[in-house]
């Protein structure tokens, strides 16, 4: 992804075109960087770190167990506003999360340039950068900086356009986008207060950590991420 962007982004898009399993896998693999690097940091390889987690070496199964039981588990505090109407709109975190790992990879592909550059990122959003450091190669960028690119940038309304066109056929995909969007026009959403989510080793909870305290927390048995289980979707 960093040493040939383009390349990267032809194979991405061909891979969600003739694979969507295994494009949704990728992209849960790369949530789950995003959150064990923000625990752990960046001084061992992803694959030590989901074993140091999780207690069980990463396949396929084992992942696509694991976002199984997060998903049945889910317990994250989710975005909840209220609209001018009056109605309840609700984004679950684990929703939210996944669209920045998207937008991420994005925009890596698409603008490598743009991503590579804290200058550039902190002109466009007037914010400070908080990034997520990795074992090697560039750092990603911690969910409040990737939120603000995406619903407050010029390269955001760029990255919008291209997930709509990719999920132009997910109701799922588009019911997310839009309460995000609605979310975020309320102004309910404080991007700079969102927290970042990580993995709690002694507690074996994922909680959402806003620089002070964990603003919620979901527990999960990591020994249901065991190899043999046949990956769903």
């Amino acid at each position: 992804m960093e040493r040939h962007p383009e390349d990267f982004g032809i194979q991405l898009h061909h891979l969600f075109a003739s694979d969507r399993p295994t494009f949704e896998l990728f992209l849960r693999q790369r949530l789950l960087h995003r959150w064990l690097r923000v625990t752990w940091g960046g001084s061992a390889s992803f694959d030590q770190l989901y074993t140091k987690s999780f207690g069980t070496k990463m396949s396929r199964d084992s992942v696509a167990e694991l976002f199984r039981a997060l998903q049945r588990s889910d317990t994250l505090e989710p975005i909840t506003c209220e609209t001018d109407d009056g109605d309840e709109l609700t984004l679950s975190r684990f929703d939210l999360e996944l669209v920045l790992a998207l937008a991420e990879v994005l925009v890596a592909a698409h603008s490598p340039l743009y991503y590579a550059s804290d200058a550039a990122i902190m002109v466009s959003t007037g914010s400070s950068i908080e990034a997520i450091p990795t074992h090697r190669g560039l750092r990603s960028l911690q969910a409040p900086t990737m939120l603000n690119v995406l619903m407050t940038t010029c390269m955001g309304e760029e990255l919008w356009r291209l997930m709509e066109t990719m999920f132009s056929g997910d109701d799922d995909m588009h019911r997310v986008m839009v309460y995000l969007a609605d979310i975020h026009a309320s102004g309910y959403i404080d991007i700079s207060c969102i927290g970042t989510t990580r993995w709690n080793q002694d507690s074996g909870r994922f909680v959402v950590d806003n620089g002070q305290n964990y603003v919620s927390a979901t527990q999960f048995d990591v020994s249901t991420a065991t190899p043999g289980v046949g990956l769903q979707y």
